[in-house]
C-alpha cells in the first residue's frame, strides 16, 4: 500500500511539472507582451500596384526584389512593446546602387509606427499597424502615410511568418506624390 501511494504521488509530481513546463513553454511562445522586442525584415514579398506620375506599375516580388521603388524594397524592422498588444517602432532601409552607365542611385527611407496585437492563438494573430514613412532617394523627397494590416503565424517559439495588405499614401513630396497598395505581403521576425 505503502509502494502504491508513494506511486501515485511521484505520478501526480511528475505530471504537475510536465504541466507547468508545457504551460511555461506555451506562454513564452506568445507574442506582444509588455517587454518584447521584436526584429525582422518586411516586405520581403509582394504583389504591388504603384503609382507615381507620370507611371503606374505592378509588381509581384517572389524573394528580395530589385531596388525597384523604395516602398516595394525589403526593409529591416524592430519593433517594442511598452504594454501588453501595444507596440511602438517601425522600419528602415538605406539604398546605394553603382550602375555602370547610369550613375548612382542612393537613398533612406525610415517609417516609424505604432501597433496593436490581437492574439487568436498563441501561434496566430492580427497586428495593423499605422504610421509616416519618410523617404529621400536621389533628392526626391516624401512623407507619407502608412498603413500595414499584418497577420502572423509563429510555426516555432520566437519566430514568425507576417502576411497581410499595406497602404503607402504620399501626402507631401518634391515630386508627385506616390500612391503604393501592397495586396500581399510577407515578411519574417523574430522576438526576445
Amino acid at each position: 500500500m505503502r509502494t502504491m501511494t508513494r506511486l501515485v504521488s511521484c505520478s501526480a509530481l511528475a505530471a504537475g511539472i510536465l504541466a507547468t513546463t508545457f504551460a511555461r513553454s506555451a506562454a513564452a511562445q506568445s507574442f506582444g507582451q509588455q517587454g518584447d522586442f521584436s526584429f525582422g525584415v518586411d516586405r520581403l514579398m509582394g504583389i504591388y500596384f504603384l503609382h507615381e506620375d507620370p507611371a503606374s506599375l505592378t509588381m509581384i516580388g517572389l524573394g528580395a526584389t530589385a531596388p525597384v521603388h523604395p516602398y516595394t524594397t525589403a526593409r529591416f524592422a524592430v519593433d517594442g512593446f511598452i504594454i501588453d498588444n501595444l507596440s511602438l517602432g517601425g522600419s528602415f532601409m538605406f539604398w546605394n546602387v553603382d550602375e555602370k552607365h547610369g550613375g548612382n542611385s542612393s537613398g533612406a527611407l525610415f517609417a516609424p509606427r505604432v501597433g496593436y496585437v490581437l492574439q487568436f492563438s498563441d501561434a496566430f494573430g492580427f497586428w495593423p499597424r499605422a504610421g509616416l514613412t519618410y523617404r529621400n532617394f536621389d533628392s526626391n523627397e516624401e512623407l507619407a502615410v502608412t498603413l500595414e494590416g499584418m497577420f502572423y503565424g509563429s510555426p516555432a517559439p520566437h519566430f514568425a511568418f507576417t502576411f497581410g495588405p499595406v497602404l503607402d499614401l504620399g501626402v507631401v513630396g518634391t515630386g508627385s506624390e506616390a500612391v503604393n497598395f501592397g495586396l500581399l505581403t510577407a515578411g519574417i521576425m523574430g522576438w526576445i
